[in-house]
């Protein structure tokens, strides 16, 4: 170890600068740039203050890394160029809730395979859709979507999509321009048919996730749009079809669980059926269950009211 003022301490402070806004990730070609040798550089390792996550990739002090350092550890393992994409990049923008434990990583060239690393080889990436984003480089929010067209179900591309429009980093009139220019690439038609029967937001507020979900689904299948967080007959309900008298009630068990909200969802519901209008209940559980005979059942009932 160098004395104080050192060159051998002051490149050990460098690494330690480096790594620290790199969530503790180093390679060994960054440890030369910063005078370490490769002798001191197996010195660290055997004395426990590098940790190698990959060949020629490590983790300064704790093996334990974040998600953010596990993702750029990936990338630096395969190479200058590298970023992260796909399923990972999903994760990385929020437009994905799982957080892969394989890795994706697009790589400008052939690199053999790592253990828990995706590659992807593909023909063009252009510029404008690259990214550094804290420290990572990744895959823009668009071509993230795109790539994640070849790789997700419908329902999953469309709550991306969903999930990229509320946060405001994806915008669908800008995805189906840049579709465009991709003839040929994997997922477009998946892309382009989620893309065509999505129905976006706009200005709706949704007090509640439940809300938005059964909007999107119900919106997905291009059925008669209702009211959100509308008042009738004195009350805010979810949801209302208002010329069929149709109201739509989501209950998160939070706001339904006492016998004073029973009580009062009770009277709610005699006031609603006195002025002629059909109640419908789903729970957070039903919802979350199945989705899709909540909006079916819903459909039936509105067109029964017709």
């Amino acid at each position: 170890m160098g004395g104080k003022g050192s060159p051998v301490r002051t490149a050990e402070l460098g690494v330690a600068e480096w790594a620290a806004q790199n969530h503790e990730v180093v390679t060994s070609r960054e440890l030369h740039e910063r005078g370490i040798s490769s002798r001191r550089l197996e010195g660290w390792v055997e004395a426990g203050r590098l940790h190698r996550i990959y060949r020629g990739v490590f983790t300064v002090g704790n093996p334990h890394l974040t998600r953010e350092g596990r993702w750029l550890a990936a990338v630096r393992a395969c190479g200058p160029g590298s970023m992260l994409s796909h399923l990972s990049a999903g994760a990385f923008w929020s437009l994905l809730k799982a957080d892969p434990v394989v890795i994706d990583v697009t790589a400008p060239r052939s690199r053999r395979p790592r253990e828990c690393i995706r590659l992807h080889r593909p023909q063009r990436l252009p510029p404008e859709e690259r990214a550094l984003h804290g420290a990572i480089p990744v895959t823009t929010p668009t071509r993230t979507w795109i790539d994640l067209a070849a790789m997700v179900s419908d329902e999953r591309l469309r709550r991306a999509l969903s999930e990229g429009e509320r946060t405001g980093i994806l915008e669908p009139r800008s995805l189906s321009t840049a579709l465009i220019s991709r003839p040929g690439v994997p997922g477009l038609a998946a892309a382009r048919r989620v893309l065509a029967a999505y129905r976006p937001a706009g200005g709706i507020h949704f007090r509640s996730n439940l809300e938005r979900a059964f909007w999107e689904a119900w919106m997905a299948r291009g059925l008669e749009p209702p009211e959100v967080n509308a008042h009738v007959c004195g009350f805010e309900v979810d949801l209302i079809w208002r010329r069929r008298k149709l109201v739509v009630e989501l209950d998160g068990g939070r706001w339904h669980r006492t016998g004073a909200d029973r009580e009062r969802d009770g009277h709610r519901g005699r006031i609603l059926d006195e002025a002629g209008h059909q109640l419908l209940r789903f729970s957070d559980a039903e919802i979350a269950a199945d989705l899709q005979t909540c909006i079916a059942t819903t459909a039936a009932a509105l067109t029964r009211r017709a």
